[in-house]
Formats: C-alpha cells, structure tokens, sequence
C-alpha cells in the first residue's frame, strides 16, 4: 500500500465485507493492518487500523471462517502463535492472553512457521527445525495442530505434534 512504509508484508487477504488485511512485521513487532476498500486505514481495526501483537516477526498469516485472524511465528526456542478477533484486538479465548508458546526440547532450533486454519477452526502449523544448529545441519520438518481454544490437538501425532 502506497505511503505505508515500515511493514514489511507476509500475506493478505480480503474479508467478505472488501476490506483488506495486510499482515508482517514493523520495528521488530509483528502487525496486522486493515484497508477499506479504497485503500484508507480502517480506524475501527486495532489502534487506528493497525494490530500489534506480541511476536517479534511474524513468518505465517491465516483468517479463520470466523473472521479472526492468526498470525505464527518461530523462534530458536519454539513456536509461538496469536490470534486477533476480527476488530483487531487479542482474543482472550485463545491460549493464555491470546497467545500460545510451544517449545521444543533439547538443542533444535525452529526456523520457520506457516499457519492455516481449517473450516472447523482448528489450526495447523508447518515449518521446520534444525536439529543440530551446528554443521552439518541437520533439518526436520514438523506440523501441529491446534484447537479452536489454542490447545494442542490431543488426537492429532503425538500430543497435536508430528
């Protein structure tokens, strides 16, 4: 979007209403802003059209059918998730405050996160992890699968983990 600069985007989509979200990260935060139709920020979304949320970059950006909004990111130490209500704020019915941390035991190192959220709400998260973060490294993929509440998906791998 002209004249919006400091976002540095991971994804978009638009909302059935025409209003466009554009997700990234901004001064090491990661961010959702909403466009109306003609291109202004959504002062009702957020803080004056923009949502802030506690990542540091986001890496994977997907709506649910219910019209919020989840945004993953991977640290060395874990993957963390928020999820946004469709005005922007912090869902508090999701995980604790409206985020969720998984951590991975031993020396691994996440890398990377995508996020999808299926029809039933429940959400799915890809990436991989270094195994060894020395050489030769050695890489793994992983996927896990969320509730609608931000729990892991007990029946889904290993404790929502494969």
């Amino acid at each position: 979007v002209v004249g919006q600069s400091g976002l540095v985007p991971i994804g978009s989509a638009v909302q059935s209403d025409g209003k466009i979200l554009v997700a990234g990260s901004t001064n090491g935060r990661a961010v959702v802003r909403r466009y109306l139709s003609d291109g202004s920020l959504d002062g009702s979304f957020g803080i004056n059209g923009q949502a802030t949320l506690p990542l540091y970059a986001a890496t994977g950006f997907a709506v649910g059918p219910d019209g919020k909004i989840v945004l993953a990111d991977a640290q060395p130490s874990g993957v963390r998730l928020a999820r946004l209500t469709a005005d922007g704020e912090l869902d508090e019915t999701f995980g604790e405050a409206g985020v969720v941390f998984v951590s991975r035991s031993g020396s691994d190192y996440f890398s990377s996160a995508a996020v999808a959220v299926a029809a039933s709400g429940k959400i799915v998260v890809t990436g991989s992890f270094l195994v060894s973060p020395s050489l030769p490294y050695n890489t793994n993929a992983y996927v896990l699968q969320f509730n609608v509440d931000g729990s892991r998906d007990a029946g889904f791998g290993v404790n929502g983990l494969t």
